[in-house]
This record gives structure tokens, C-alpha cells and sequence, in this order.
């Protein structure tokens, strides 16, 4: 080692004794101060010789003092040090000026981020004041236009260690931006008296750094699902009837140009083909809706919106035909097969928007959107519609539809959603769990999944059993 004891340091030797609870010591060394110009200095600190003893000199508790070395001691158990039972101890001259540089040689920043912060450091010795001309030099990127151009003086005081330097970023709004430019650091100056030999300031390696300037994340995402949103509704305006029988002839569409162009365009697996022949006949009934390019959209949304509702109907129909006929009750089919056959649409619509989307709102708030519909328009506008039929006929007591299992099912689907919710928020505020409302890892997931599977069984199950009578709420 380079430090000397007595010149640089006061050495130091003894025990150290650590009472019953204590987990650290303290051990001060004394460092030589003198005026003279120095390279930075090392010396060892060692520990050695641990013993586990009931006295030492009689003494219990020792603090903070350090007991001479010639101490005696009455070991019941001897112990090992860890890997960490020296330090090296740097002693850095103050007296030098110092050297000076840039911490780092490259700066990222964001567009959005408005200021670049890049961090000029002294090292070597902190002595005295002195002085250096900070100056922007143009890259890719150009001043005033990515960037405010500074030529400034920046004054180091004595014992100061670093200056940050603060450069204005101009956000332009430039969509795929990489561009640079550079700080340089330059015409050193000690204000004090200046000192000889290797007492002076001087430049360290780093005398140029760069800025990186980089688009912002978000508005390059948002940029990206706006030009796919484009590019989408130039193609779909395009289309004609003729594209759309011809997609619906095809497991996956009708295969693109620029595919065939570029080279064989994707095969159907064995499950695509399996959907497509299921799916088969609605695909040629909705082949017959008006492509969106006609009449600003509006056809394609009332026939589309039209034959949606005649499906439904038809299949809920099918359902009660299939319950009765099977021995059903109404309320039991209508919580199983209807309830099946119309929520359907709405799985697979979520399951597409958890895969594609970046987070949960589009897919779980399908959930909700599509069940606030089914509640308050499905119901609302039907029953609205019966007691205006029944006023203009004048029925007796008017439009009345008894409630029969309603408040208990009603209940028992309240209970089972408020599960569902703590689930939710639990999943989102603890992070090793998940961390996220939908997917994380295989041991969250699958558990997830049983559990939601399981609260809807109970559902159907407490349901059935009150509808047939074997269980009898007090309401």
C-alpha cells in the first residue's frame, strides 16, 4: 500500500469487543493532513482472531472504546470471519484543484422531458476556485429548434465536487425523433493563486459528452394506434361487397396482396379451420351488411345492429325451446342456456381485447358495458314498450310480471360479484401476485380462473335449488 503510517495516517491496533445485541462498531483513524501534493493514497484496515468469551478484563460492555491488544480473554467457542474481514481505505489529496470532466459521455433525454441535466465532476482534489467555458456544439439535432444553445461560464468554488448543467430540450413533436448533440468543456482556469507542478487544474478524459434525444414513448404510442387506426379505415372504406363475401369464404380472410407479394401468406391451423365451418353461416349472413364506405357508415351499423338483435332473439328462443322440452324451468334456462348463448359474443370480444390491448380497460369494461345494456335496455326499453301496449289496451292493474326467484338470484349475483371485485383489486395492489387485472404468472392465473369458473357454478347452483324449492330464502 502507498500510505505510510505516521506520514499519511496514525496506525492503530487492539480489540474490538461487541456486547450481547450489538450489531456494529465503529473505528476511527486519524489521516495526516499536511499541504503537500499527493497521488491518492491506500492502506489496509484487517480484522482477525474473532473469539466468542464470558469476560473480557472483566468487561461486559465496551461501547465504542477499543481495548488494548495485549487483552486477555476466556474463550468458550471459537468463530470464522466472513470474506469481508479487510478494507482498503483511499486517502484523496485536497490540495490538488482537481481534474475535471464529464460523469458520463452519453445524456438520453425524451422530447417531452424539457430539460437534458448532464454532470460535471471533480476529482482528484477539491482545492480552490476555478473556472471552465461550458458551449453546446450542433449535431443532428439544431439549436433552437431541438435545443436552446448555451455558451456559459461555470465557476467551481473551493471544495466544490460538481456542477450540473442544465440544457432546455424544445419539444416539436416530430414523430420517430433520434437525434444528438454535444456539451464540451473547455479554457481552464485556476482564480486563485496558481500552483505548480501537479497542483493545477487540469482536464480529465470526458471533455465532450453527447445528448441523446429520443421521441417520447407515449406519443409515439399514441402516433402508432392513430396511423393503425388510418390505415384500418382506408381499408375497410375501400371494400366492397365482393371483398366481403370473400373474406367470409376463408378461415382467416380473404389473404392480402401484400402478403401473397411478400411471400406465402399465413396457413389456417386445424382450430381456425374448425371455427370457420361453425361460423360459417353467420359469416355469409353478415356478408350481406352494407360495407362501412356507403352513406358515411350508417347502413353498416342498422343492419348490422338489426340482424345482432334478430340473432339474439332466435337464439334465445332456441334456448327456451331446448330447456322446455328438456324439462327445464324457465328461470334455470334462462340463467344457463340464454344467458350462454348471448354472452358468447361478449367472451371471445374480450378475449380478442386482452390479447391486443395494452392494458384491462377495453375487456373488462366490455363486461360492464355489455351487462349495463342487457339490465337497463334489454329489460328497460322491453318493459317500457309492455306497459305502454297494456295502458292503450287498459288491462287490468296495467303491465304486472311477478318476481318470483328474481330478488334471491339478484342477491346471490351481488355477493358473487363483490368476490370477483376484491379479487380484481387484490390482484392490482399486490405486486407478487400479479400486479395486473388480467394474465401474470401460471400460478396466479390458473387460480384466478378456477375461482371465477367456481363463483359462477355457485351461482347456477343456489339459483337452481331455490328455483325447484330446496332452498326457501326468508324473502
Amino acid at each position: 500500500m502507498e500510505a505510510k503510517a505516521g506520514d499519511d495516517y496514525e496506525a492503530i491496533s487492539g480489540a474490538l469487543f461487541f456486547g450481547a445485541g450489538e450489531k456494529e462498531k465503529t473505528i476511527s483513524i486519524k489521516i495526516v493532513d499536511d499541504e503537500e501534493f499527493e497521488p491518492t493514497e491506500r492502506f489496509s484496515v484487517i480484522l482477525s482472531n474473532p473469539r466468542i468469551g464470558e469476560h473480557v478484563n472483566d468487561v461486559t460492555s465496551a461501547k465504542d472504546e477499543m481495548i488494548p491488544k495485549d487483552s486477555t480473554s476466556s474463550c468458550t467457542e471459537v468463530i470464522l470471519l466472513e470474506n469481508k474481514s479487510e478494507c482498503i481505505v483511499s486517502i484523496l489529496d485536497d490540495d490538488h484543484h482537481g481534474k475535471f470532466e464529464w460523469y458520463q459521455k452519453v445524456w438520453p433525454c425524451q422530447e417531452s422531458d424539457g430539460i437534458v441535466v448532464a454532470r460535471i465532476q471533480r476529482s482528484e482534489g477539491a482545492r480552490g476556485r476555478v473556472q471552465m467555458r461550458v458551449v453546446t456544439i450542433r449535431g443532428t439535432a439544431k439549436p433552437a429548434s431541438d435545443y436552446v444553445h448555451i455558451d456559459e461560464t461555470v465557476v467551481f468554488e473551493d471544495e466544490e465536487t460538481y456542477k450540473d448543467i442544465e440544457v432546455r430540450i424544445i419539444d416539436d413533436d416530430e414523430y420517430e425523433k433520434q437525434e444528438e448533440f454535444y456539451i464540451r468543456i473547455c479554457e481552464l482556469k485556476d482564480l486563485n493563486e496558481n500552483p505548480e507542478g501537479d497542483g493545477k487544474a487540469y482536464f480529465g478524459e470526458i471533455v465532450k459528452c453527447t445528448v441523446e434525444i429520443t421521441e417520447d414513448h407515449l406519443f409515439k404510442s399514441r402516433t402508432d394506434k392513430i396511423l393503425s387506426n388510418i390505415r384500418l379505415g382506408t381499408k375497410l372504406g375501400t371494400r366492397t361487397w365482393r371483398h366481403q363475401f370473400k373474406d367470409a369464404l376463408y378461415p382467416n380472410g380473404a389473404p392480402d396482396p401484400e402478403d401473397i407479394t411478400m411471400g406465402d401468406p399465413p396457413k389456417p391451423s386445424i382450430i381456425d379451420w374448425i371455427l370457420h365451418i361453425l361460423s360459417f353461416p353467420f359469416k355469409i349472413l353478415f356478408a350481406f351488411v352494407p360495407p362501412p364506405a356507403y352513406l358515411w357508415g350508417w347502413p353498416c351499423f342498422v343492419v348490422a345492429i338489426t340482424i345482432i338483435g334478430l340473432l339474439t332473439a332466435v337464439i334465445g328462443d332456441m334456448a327456451s325451446a331446448f330447456g322446455c322440452s328438456i324439462g327445464l324451468r324457465n328461470e334455470v334456462t334462462a340463467i344457463t342456456l340464454v344467458a350462454i348463448g348471448t354472452s358468447l359474443p361478449d367472451t371471445f370480444a374480450s378475449m380478442i381485447s386482452a390479447t391486443n390491448d395494452d392494458t384491462a380497460d377495453n375487456s373488462i369494461g366490455n363486461i360492464t358495458g355489455s351487462n349495463s345494456v342487457n339490465v337497463f335496455l334489454g329489460v328497460g326499453l322491453a318493459w317500457c314498450v309492455g306497459a305502454v301496449v297494456h295502458a292503450i289496451k287498459g288491462t287490468p292493474c296495467g303491465f304486472v310480471v311477478p318476481a318470483g326467484s328474481l330478488a334471491f338470484s339478484v342477491l346471490l349475483f351481488c355477493l358473487c360479484a363483490v368476490v370477483y371485485l376484491v379479487i380484481l383489486v387484490f390482484r392490482r395492489v399486490v405486486k407478487p401476485v400479479a400486479g395486473a387485472e388480467l394474465g401474470g404468472p401460471i400460478y396466479t392465473r390458473i387460480p384466478t380462473s378456477i375461482i371465477l369458473v367456481s363463483l359462477w357454478v355457485f351461482y347456477i347452483l343456489l339459483s337452481s335449488l331455490q328455483t325447484y324449492g330446496y332452498i326457501n330464502p326468508p324473502f
